[in-house]
C-alpha cells in the first residue's frame, strides 16, 4: 500500500497529517504501508524508485489540499508522471484508489469538483476507484478531532474497505468542522482581510473602476485574489 501525500509542505501540511492517522489504523489492522510526497519542480522528473513504488501498489491512498478548487499542480505533475510509466511498463492488476481531499471552505461539496478529476485519473488508467473523505476546513478538523469522532470513523472505514473484497465504487465521506458555521464563517472572513492586507504590502493594486477586471471599485476581485492567494498547499 502506498499513502501520497499531495502537499508541497510535506510534514507540516494537513494532507500529512491526515494520512499519518490513517496509517496508525493501518498499522493496527496489520497492513504495511509505505509513503511518496510530491517534491517543487523536480528538475529530472521523479525517479524510477518513486513511480515504480507506485506501480507495486495494491492499493493508493490519494491526500491532497484543495487549490484553486482543484488538484494542486504539483500533486497533477506526480500523477502525470507516473500514468506515463505505467503506460509504458508491463501490464499490471488493477489497484484500489481512495483519496482524502481537504479545503479551507465550510461545506465539504467544495471538494468535488477535484474528486472527479481524481475519477477521471483513476478510469484513464484502469484503476478501481473506491471512495474519498471530502474533509471542509481541514485545519480546524484536526483541531477538534480529540472531540470529534467522525474523522477516526472515516480512517476506519477506509481500513475495512481495503479488507473487504467489495468491487462496485462507495460514496463518499463529508466531514465538516465540528465548529458552527458561523464561527468558520467569521474566521474565514478574517483570513480574507488579513491576505488582503498583506497582498497591498506587498504592492498590489486594488482594479479601479475602469479597470480591464470588471466595473465596480474591485473590491470584490480584489478579496477572490486575496482568498486564492491564502489557499496555498496545506
Amino acid at each position: 500500500m502506498c499513502l501520497v501525500n499531495g502537499s508541497l509542505r510535506g510534514q507540516k501540511a494537513s494532507s500529512f497529517h491526515f494520512l499519518s492517522r490513517l496509517e496508525k489504523h493501518l498499522h493496527a489492522a496489520e497492513i504495511v504501508s509505505t509513503q511518496v510526497s510530491v517534491r517543487a519542480r523536480p528538475r529530472q522528473g521523479y525517479s524510477e524508485d518513486t513511480l515504480a513504488t507506485l506501480d507495486r501498489a495494491d492499493v493508493l491512498i490519494l491526500a491532497f489540499p484543495l487549490y484553486a478548487y482543484c488538484l494542486p499542480g504539483g500533486f497533477m505533475r506526480l500523477l502525470e508522471e507516473w500514468a506515463r510509466h505505467a503506460h509504458d511498463g508491463p501490464a499490471r492488476k488493477p489497484q484500489r484508489v481512495y483519496a482524502i481531499v481537504n479545503c479551507g471552505f465550510v461545506s465539504p461539496d467544495t471538494n468535488a469538483e477535484a474528486i472527479r478529476v481524481v475519477k477521471h485519473f483513476c478510469a484513464r488508467l484502469g484503476l478501481r476507484w473506491r471512495f474519498a473523505l471530502l474533509i471542509a476546513c481541514g485545519p480546524a478538523v484536526i483541531a477538534t478531532e480529540s472531540v470529534d469522532l467522525r474523522l477516526r470513523r472515516a480512517m476506519k472505514r477506509i481500513v475495512a474497505d481495503i479488507q473487504s473484497d467489495a468491487c462496485e465504487p462507495a460514496d463518499d465521506l463529508p466531514i465538516k468542522p465540528l465548529l458552527p458555521r458561523i464561527i468558520m464563517d467569521t474566521v474565514r472572513g478574517r483570513l480574507d482581510r488579513n491576505s488582503l492586507r498583506e497582498l497591498l504590502a506587498a504592492g498590489a493594486r486594488l482594479p479601479s473602476a475602469n479597470s480591464a477586471v470588471g466595473a465596480g471599485p474591485g473590491i470584490e476581485q480584489a478579496l477572490q485574489l486575496a482568498s486564492h492567494a491564502r489557499e496555498l498547499p496545506r
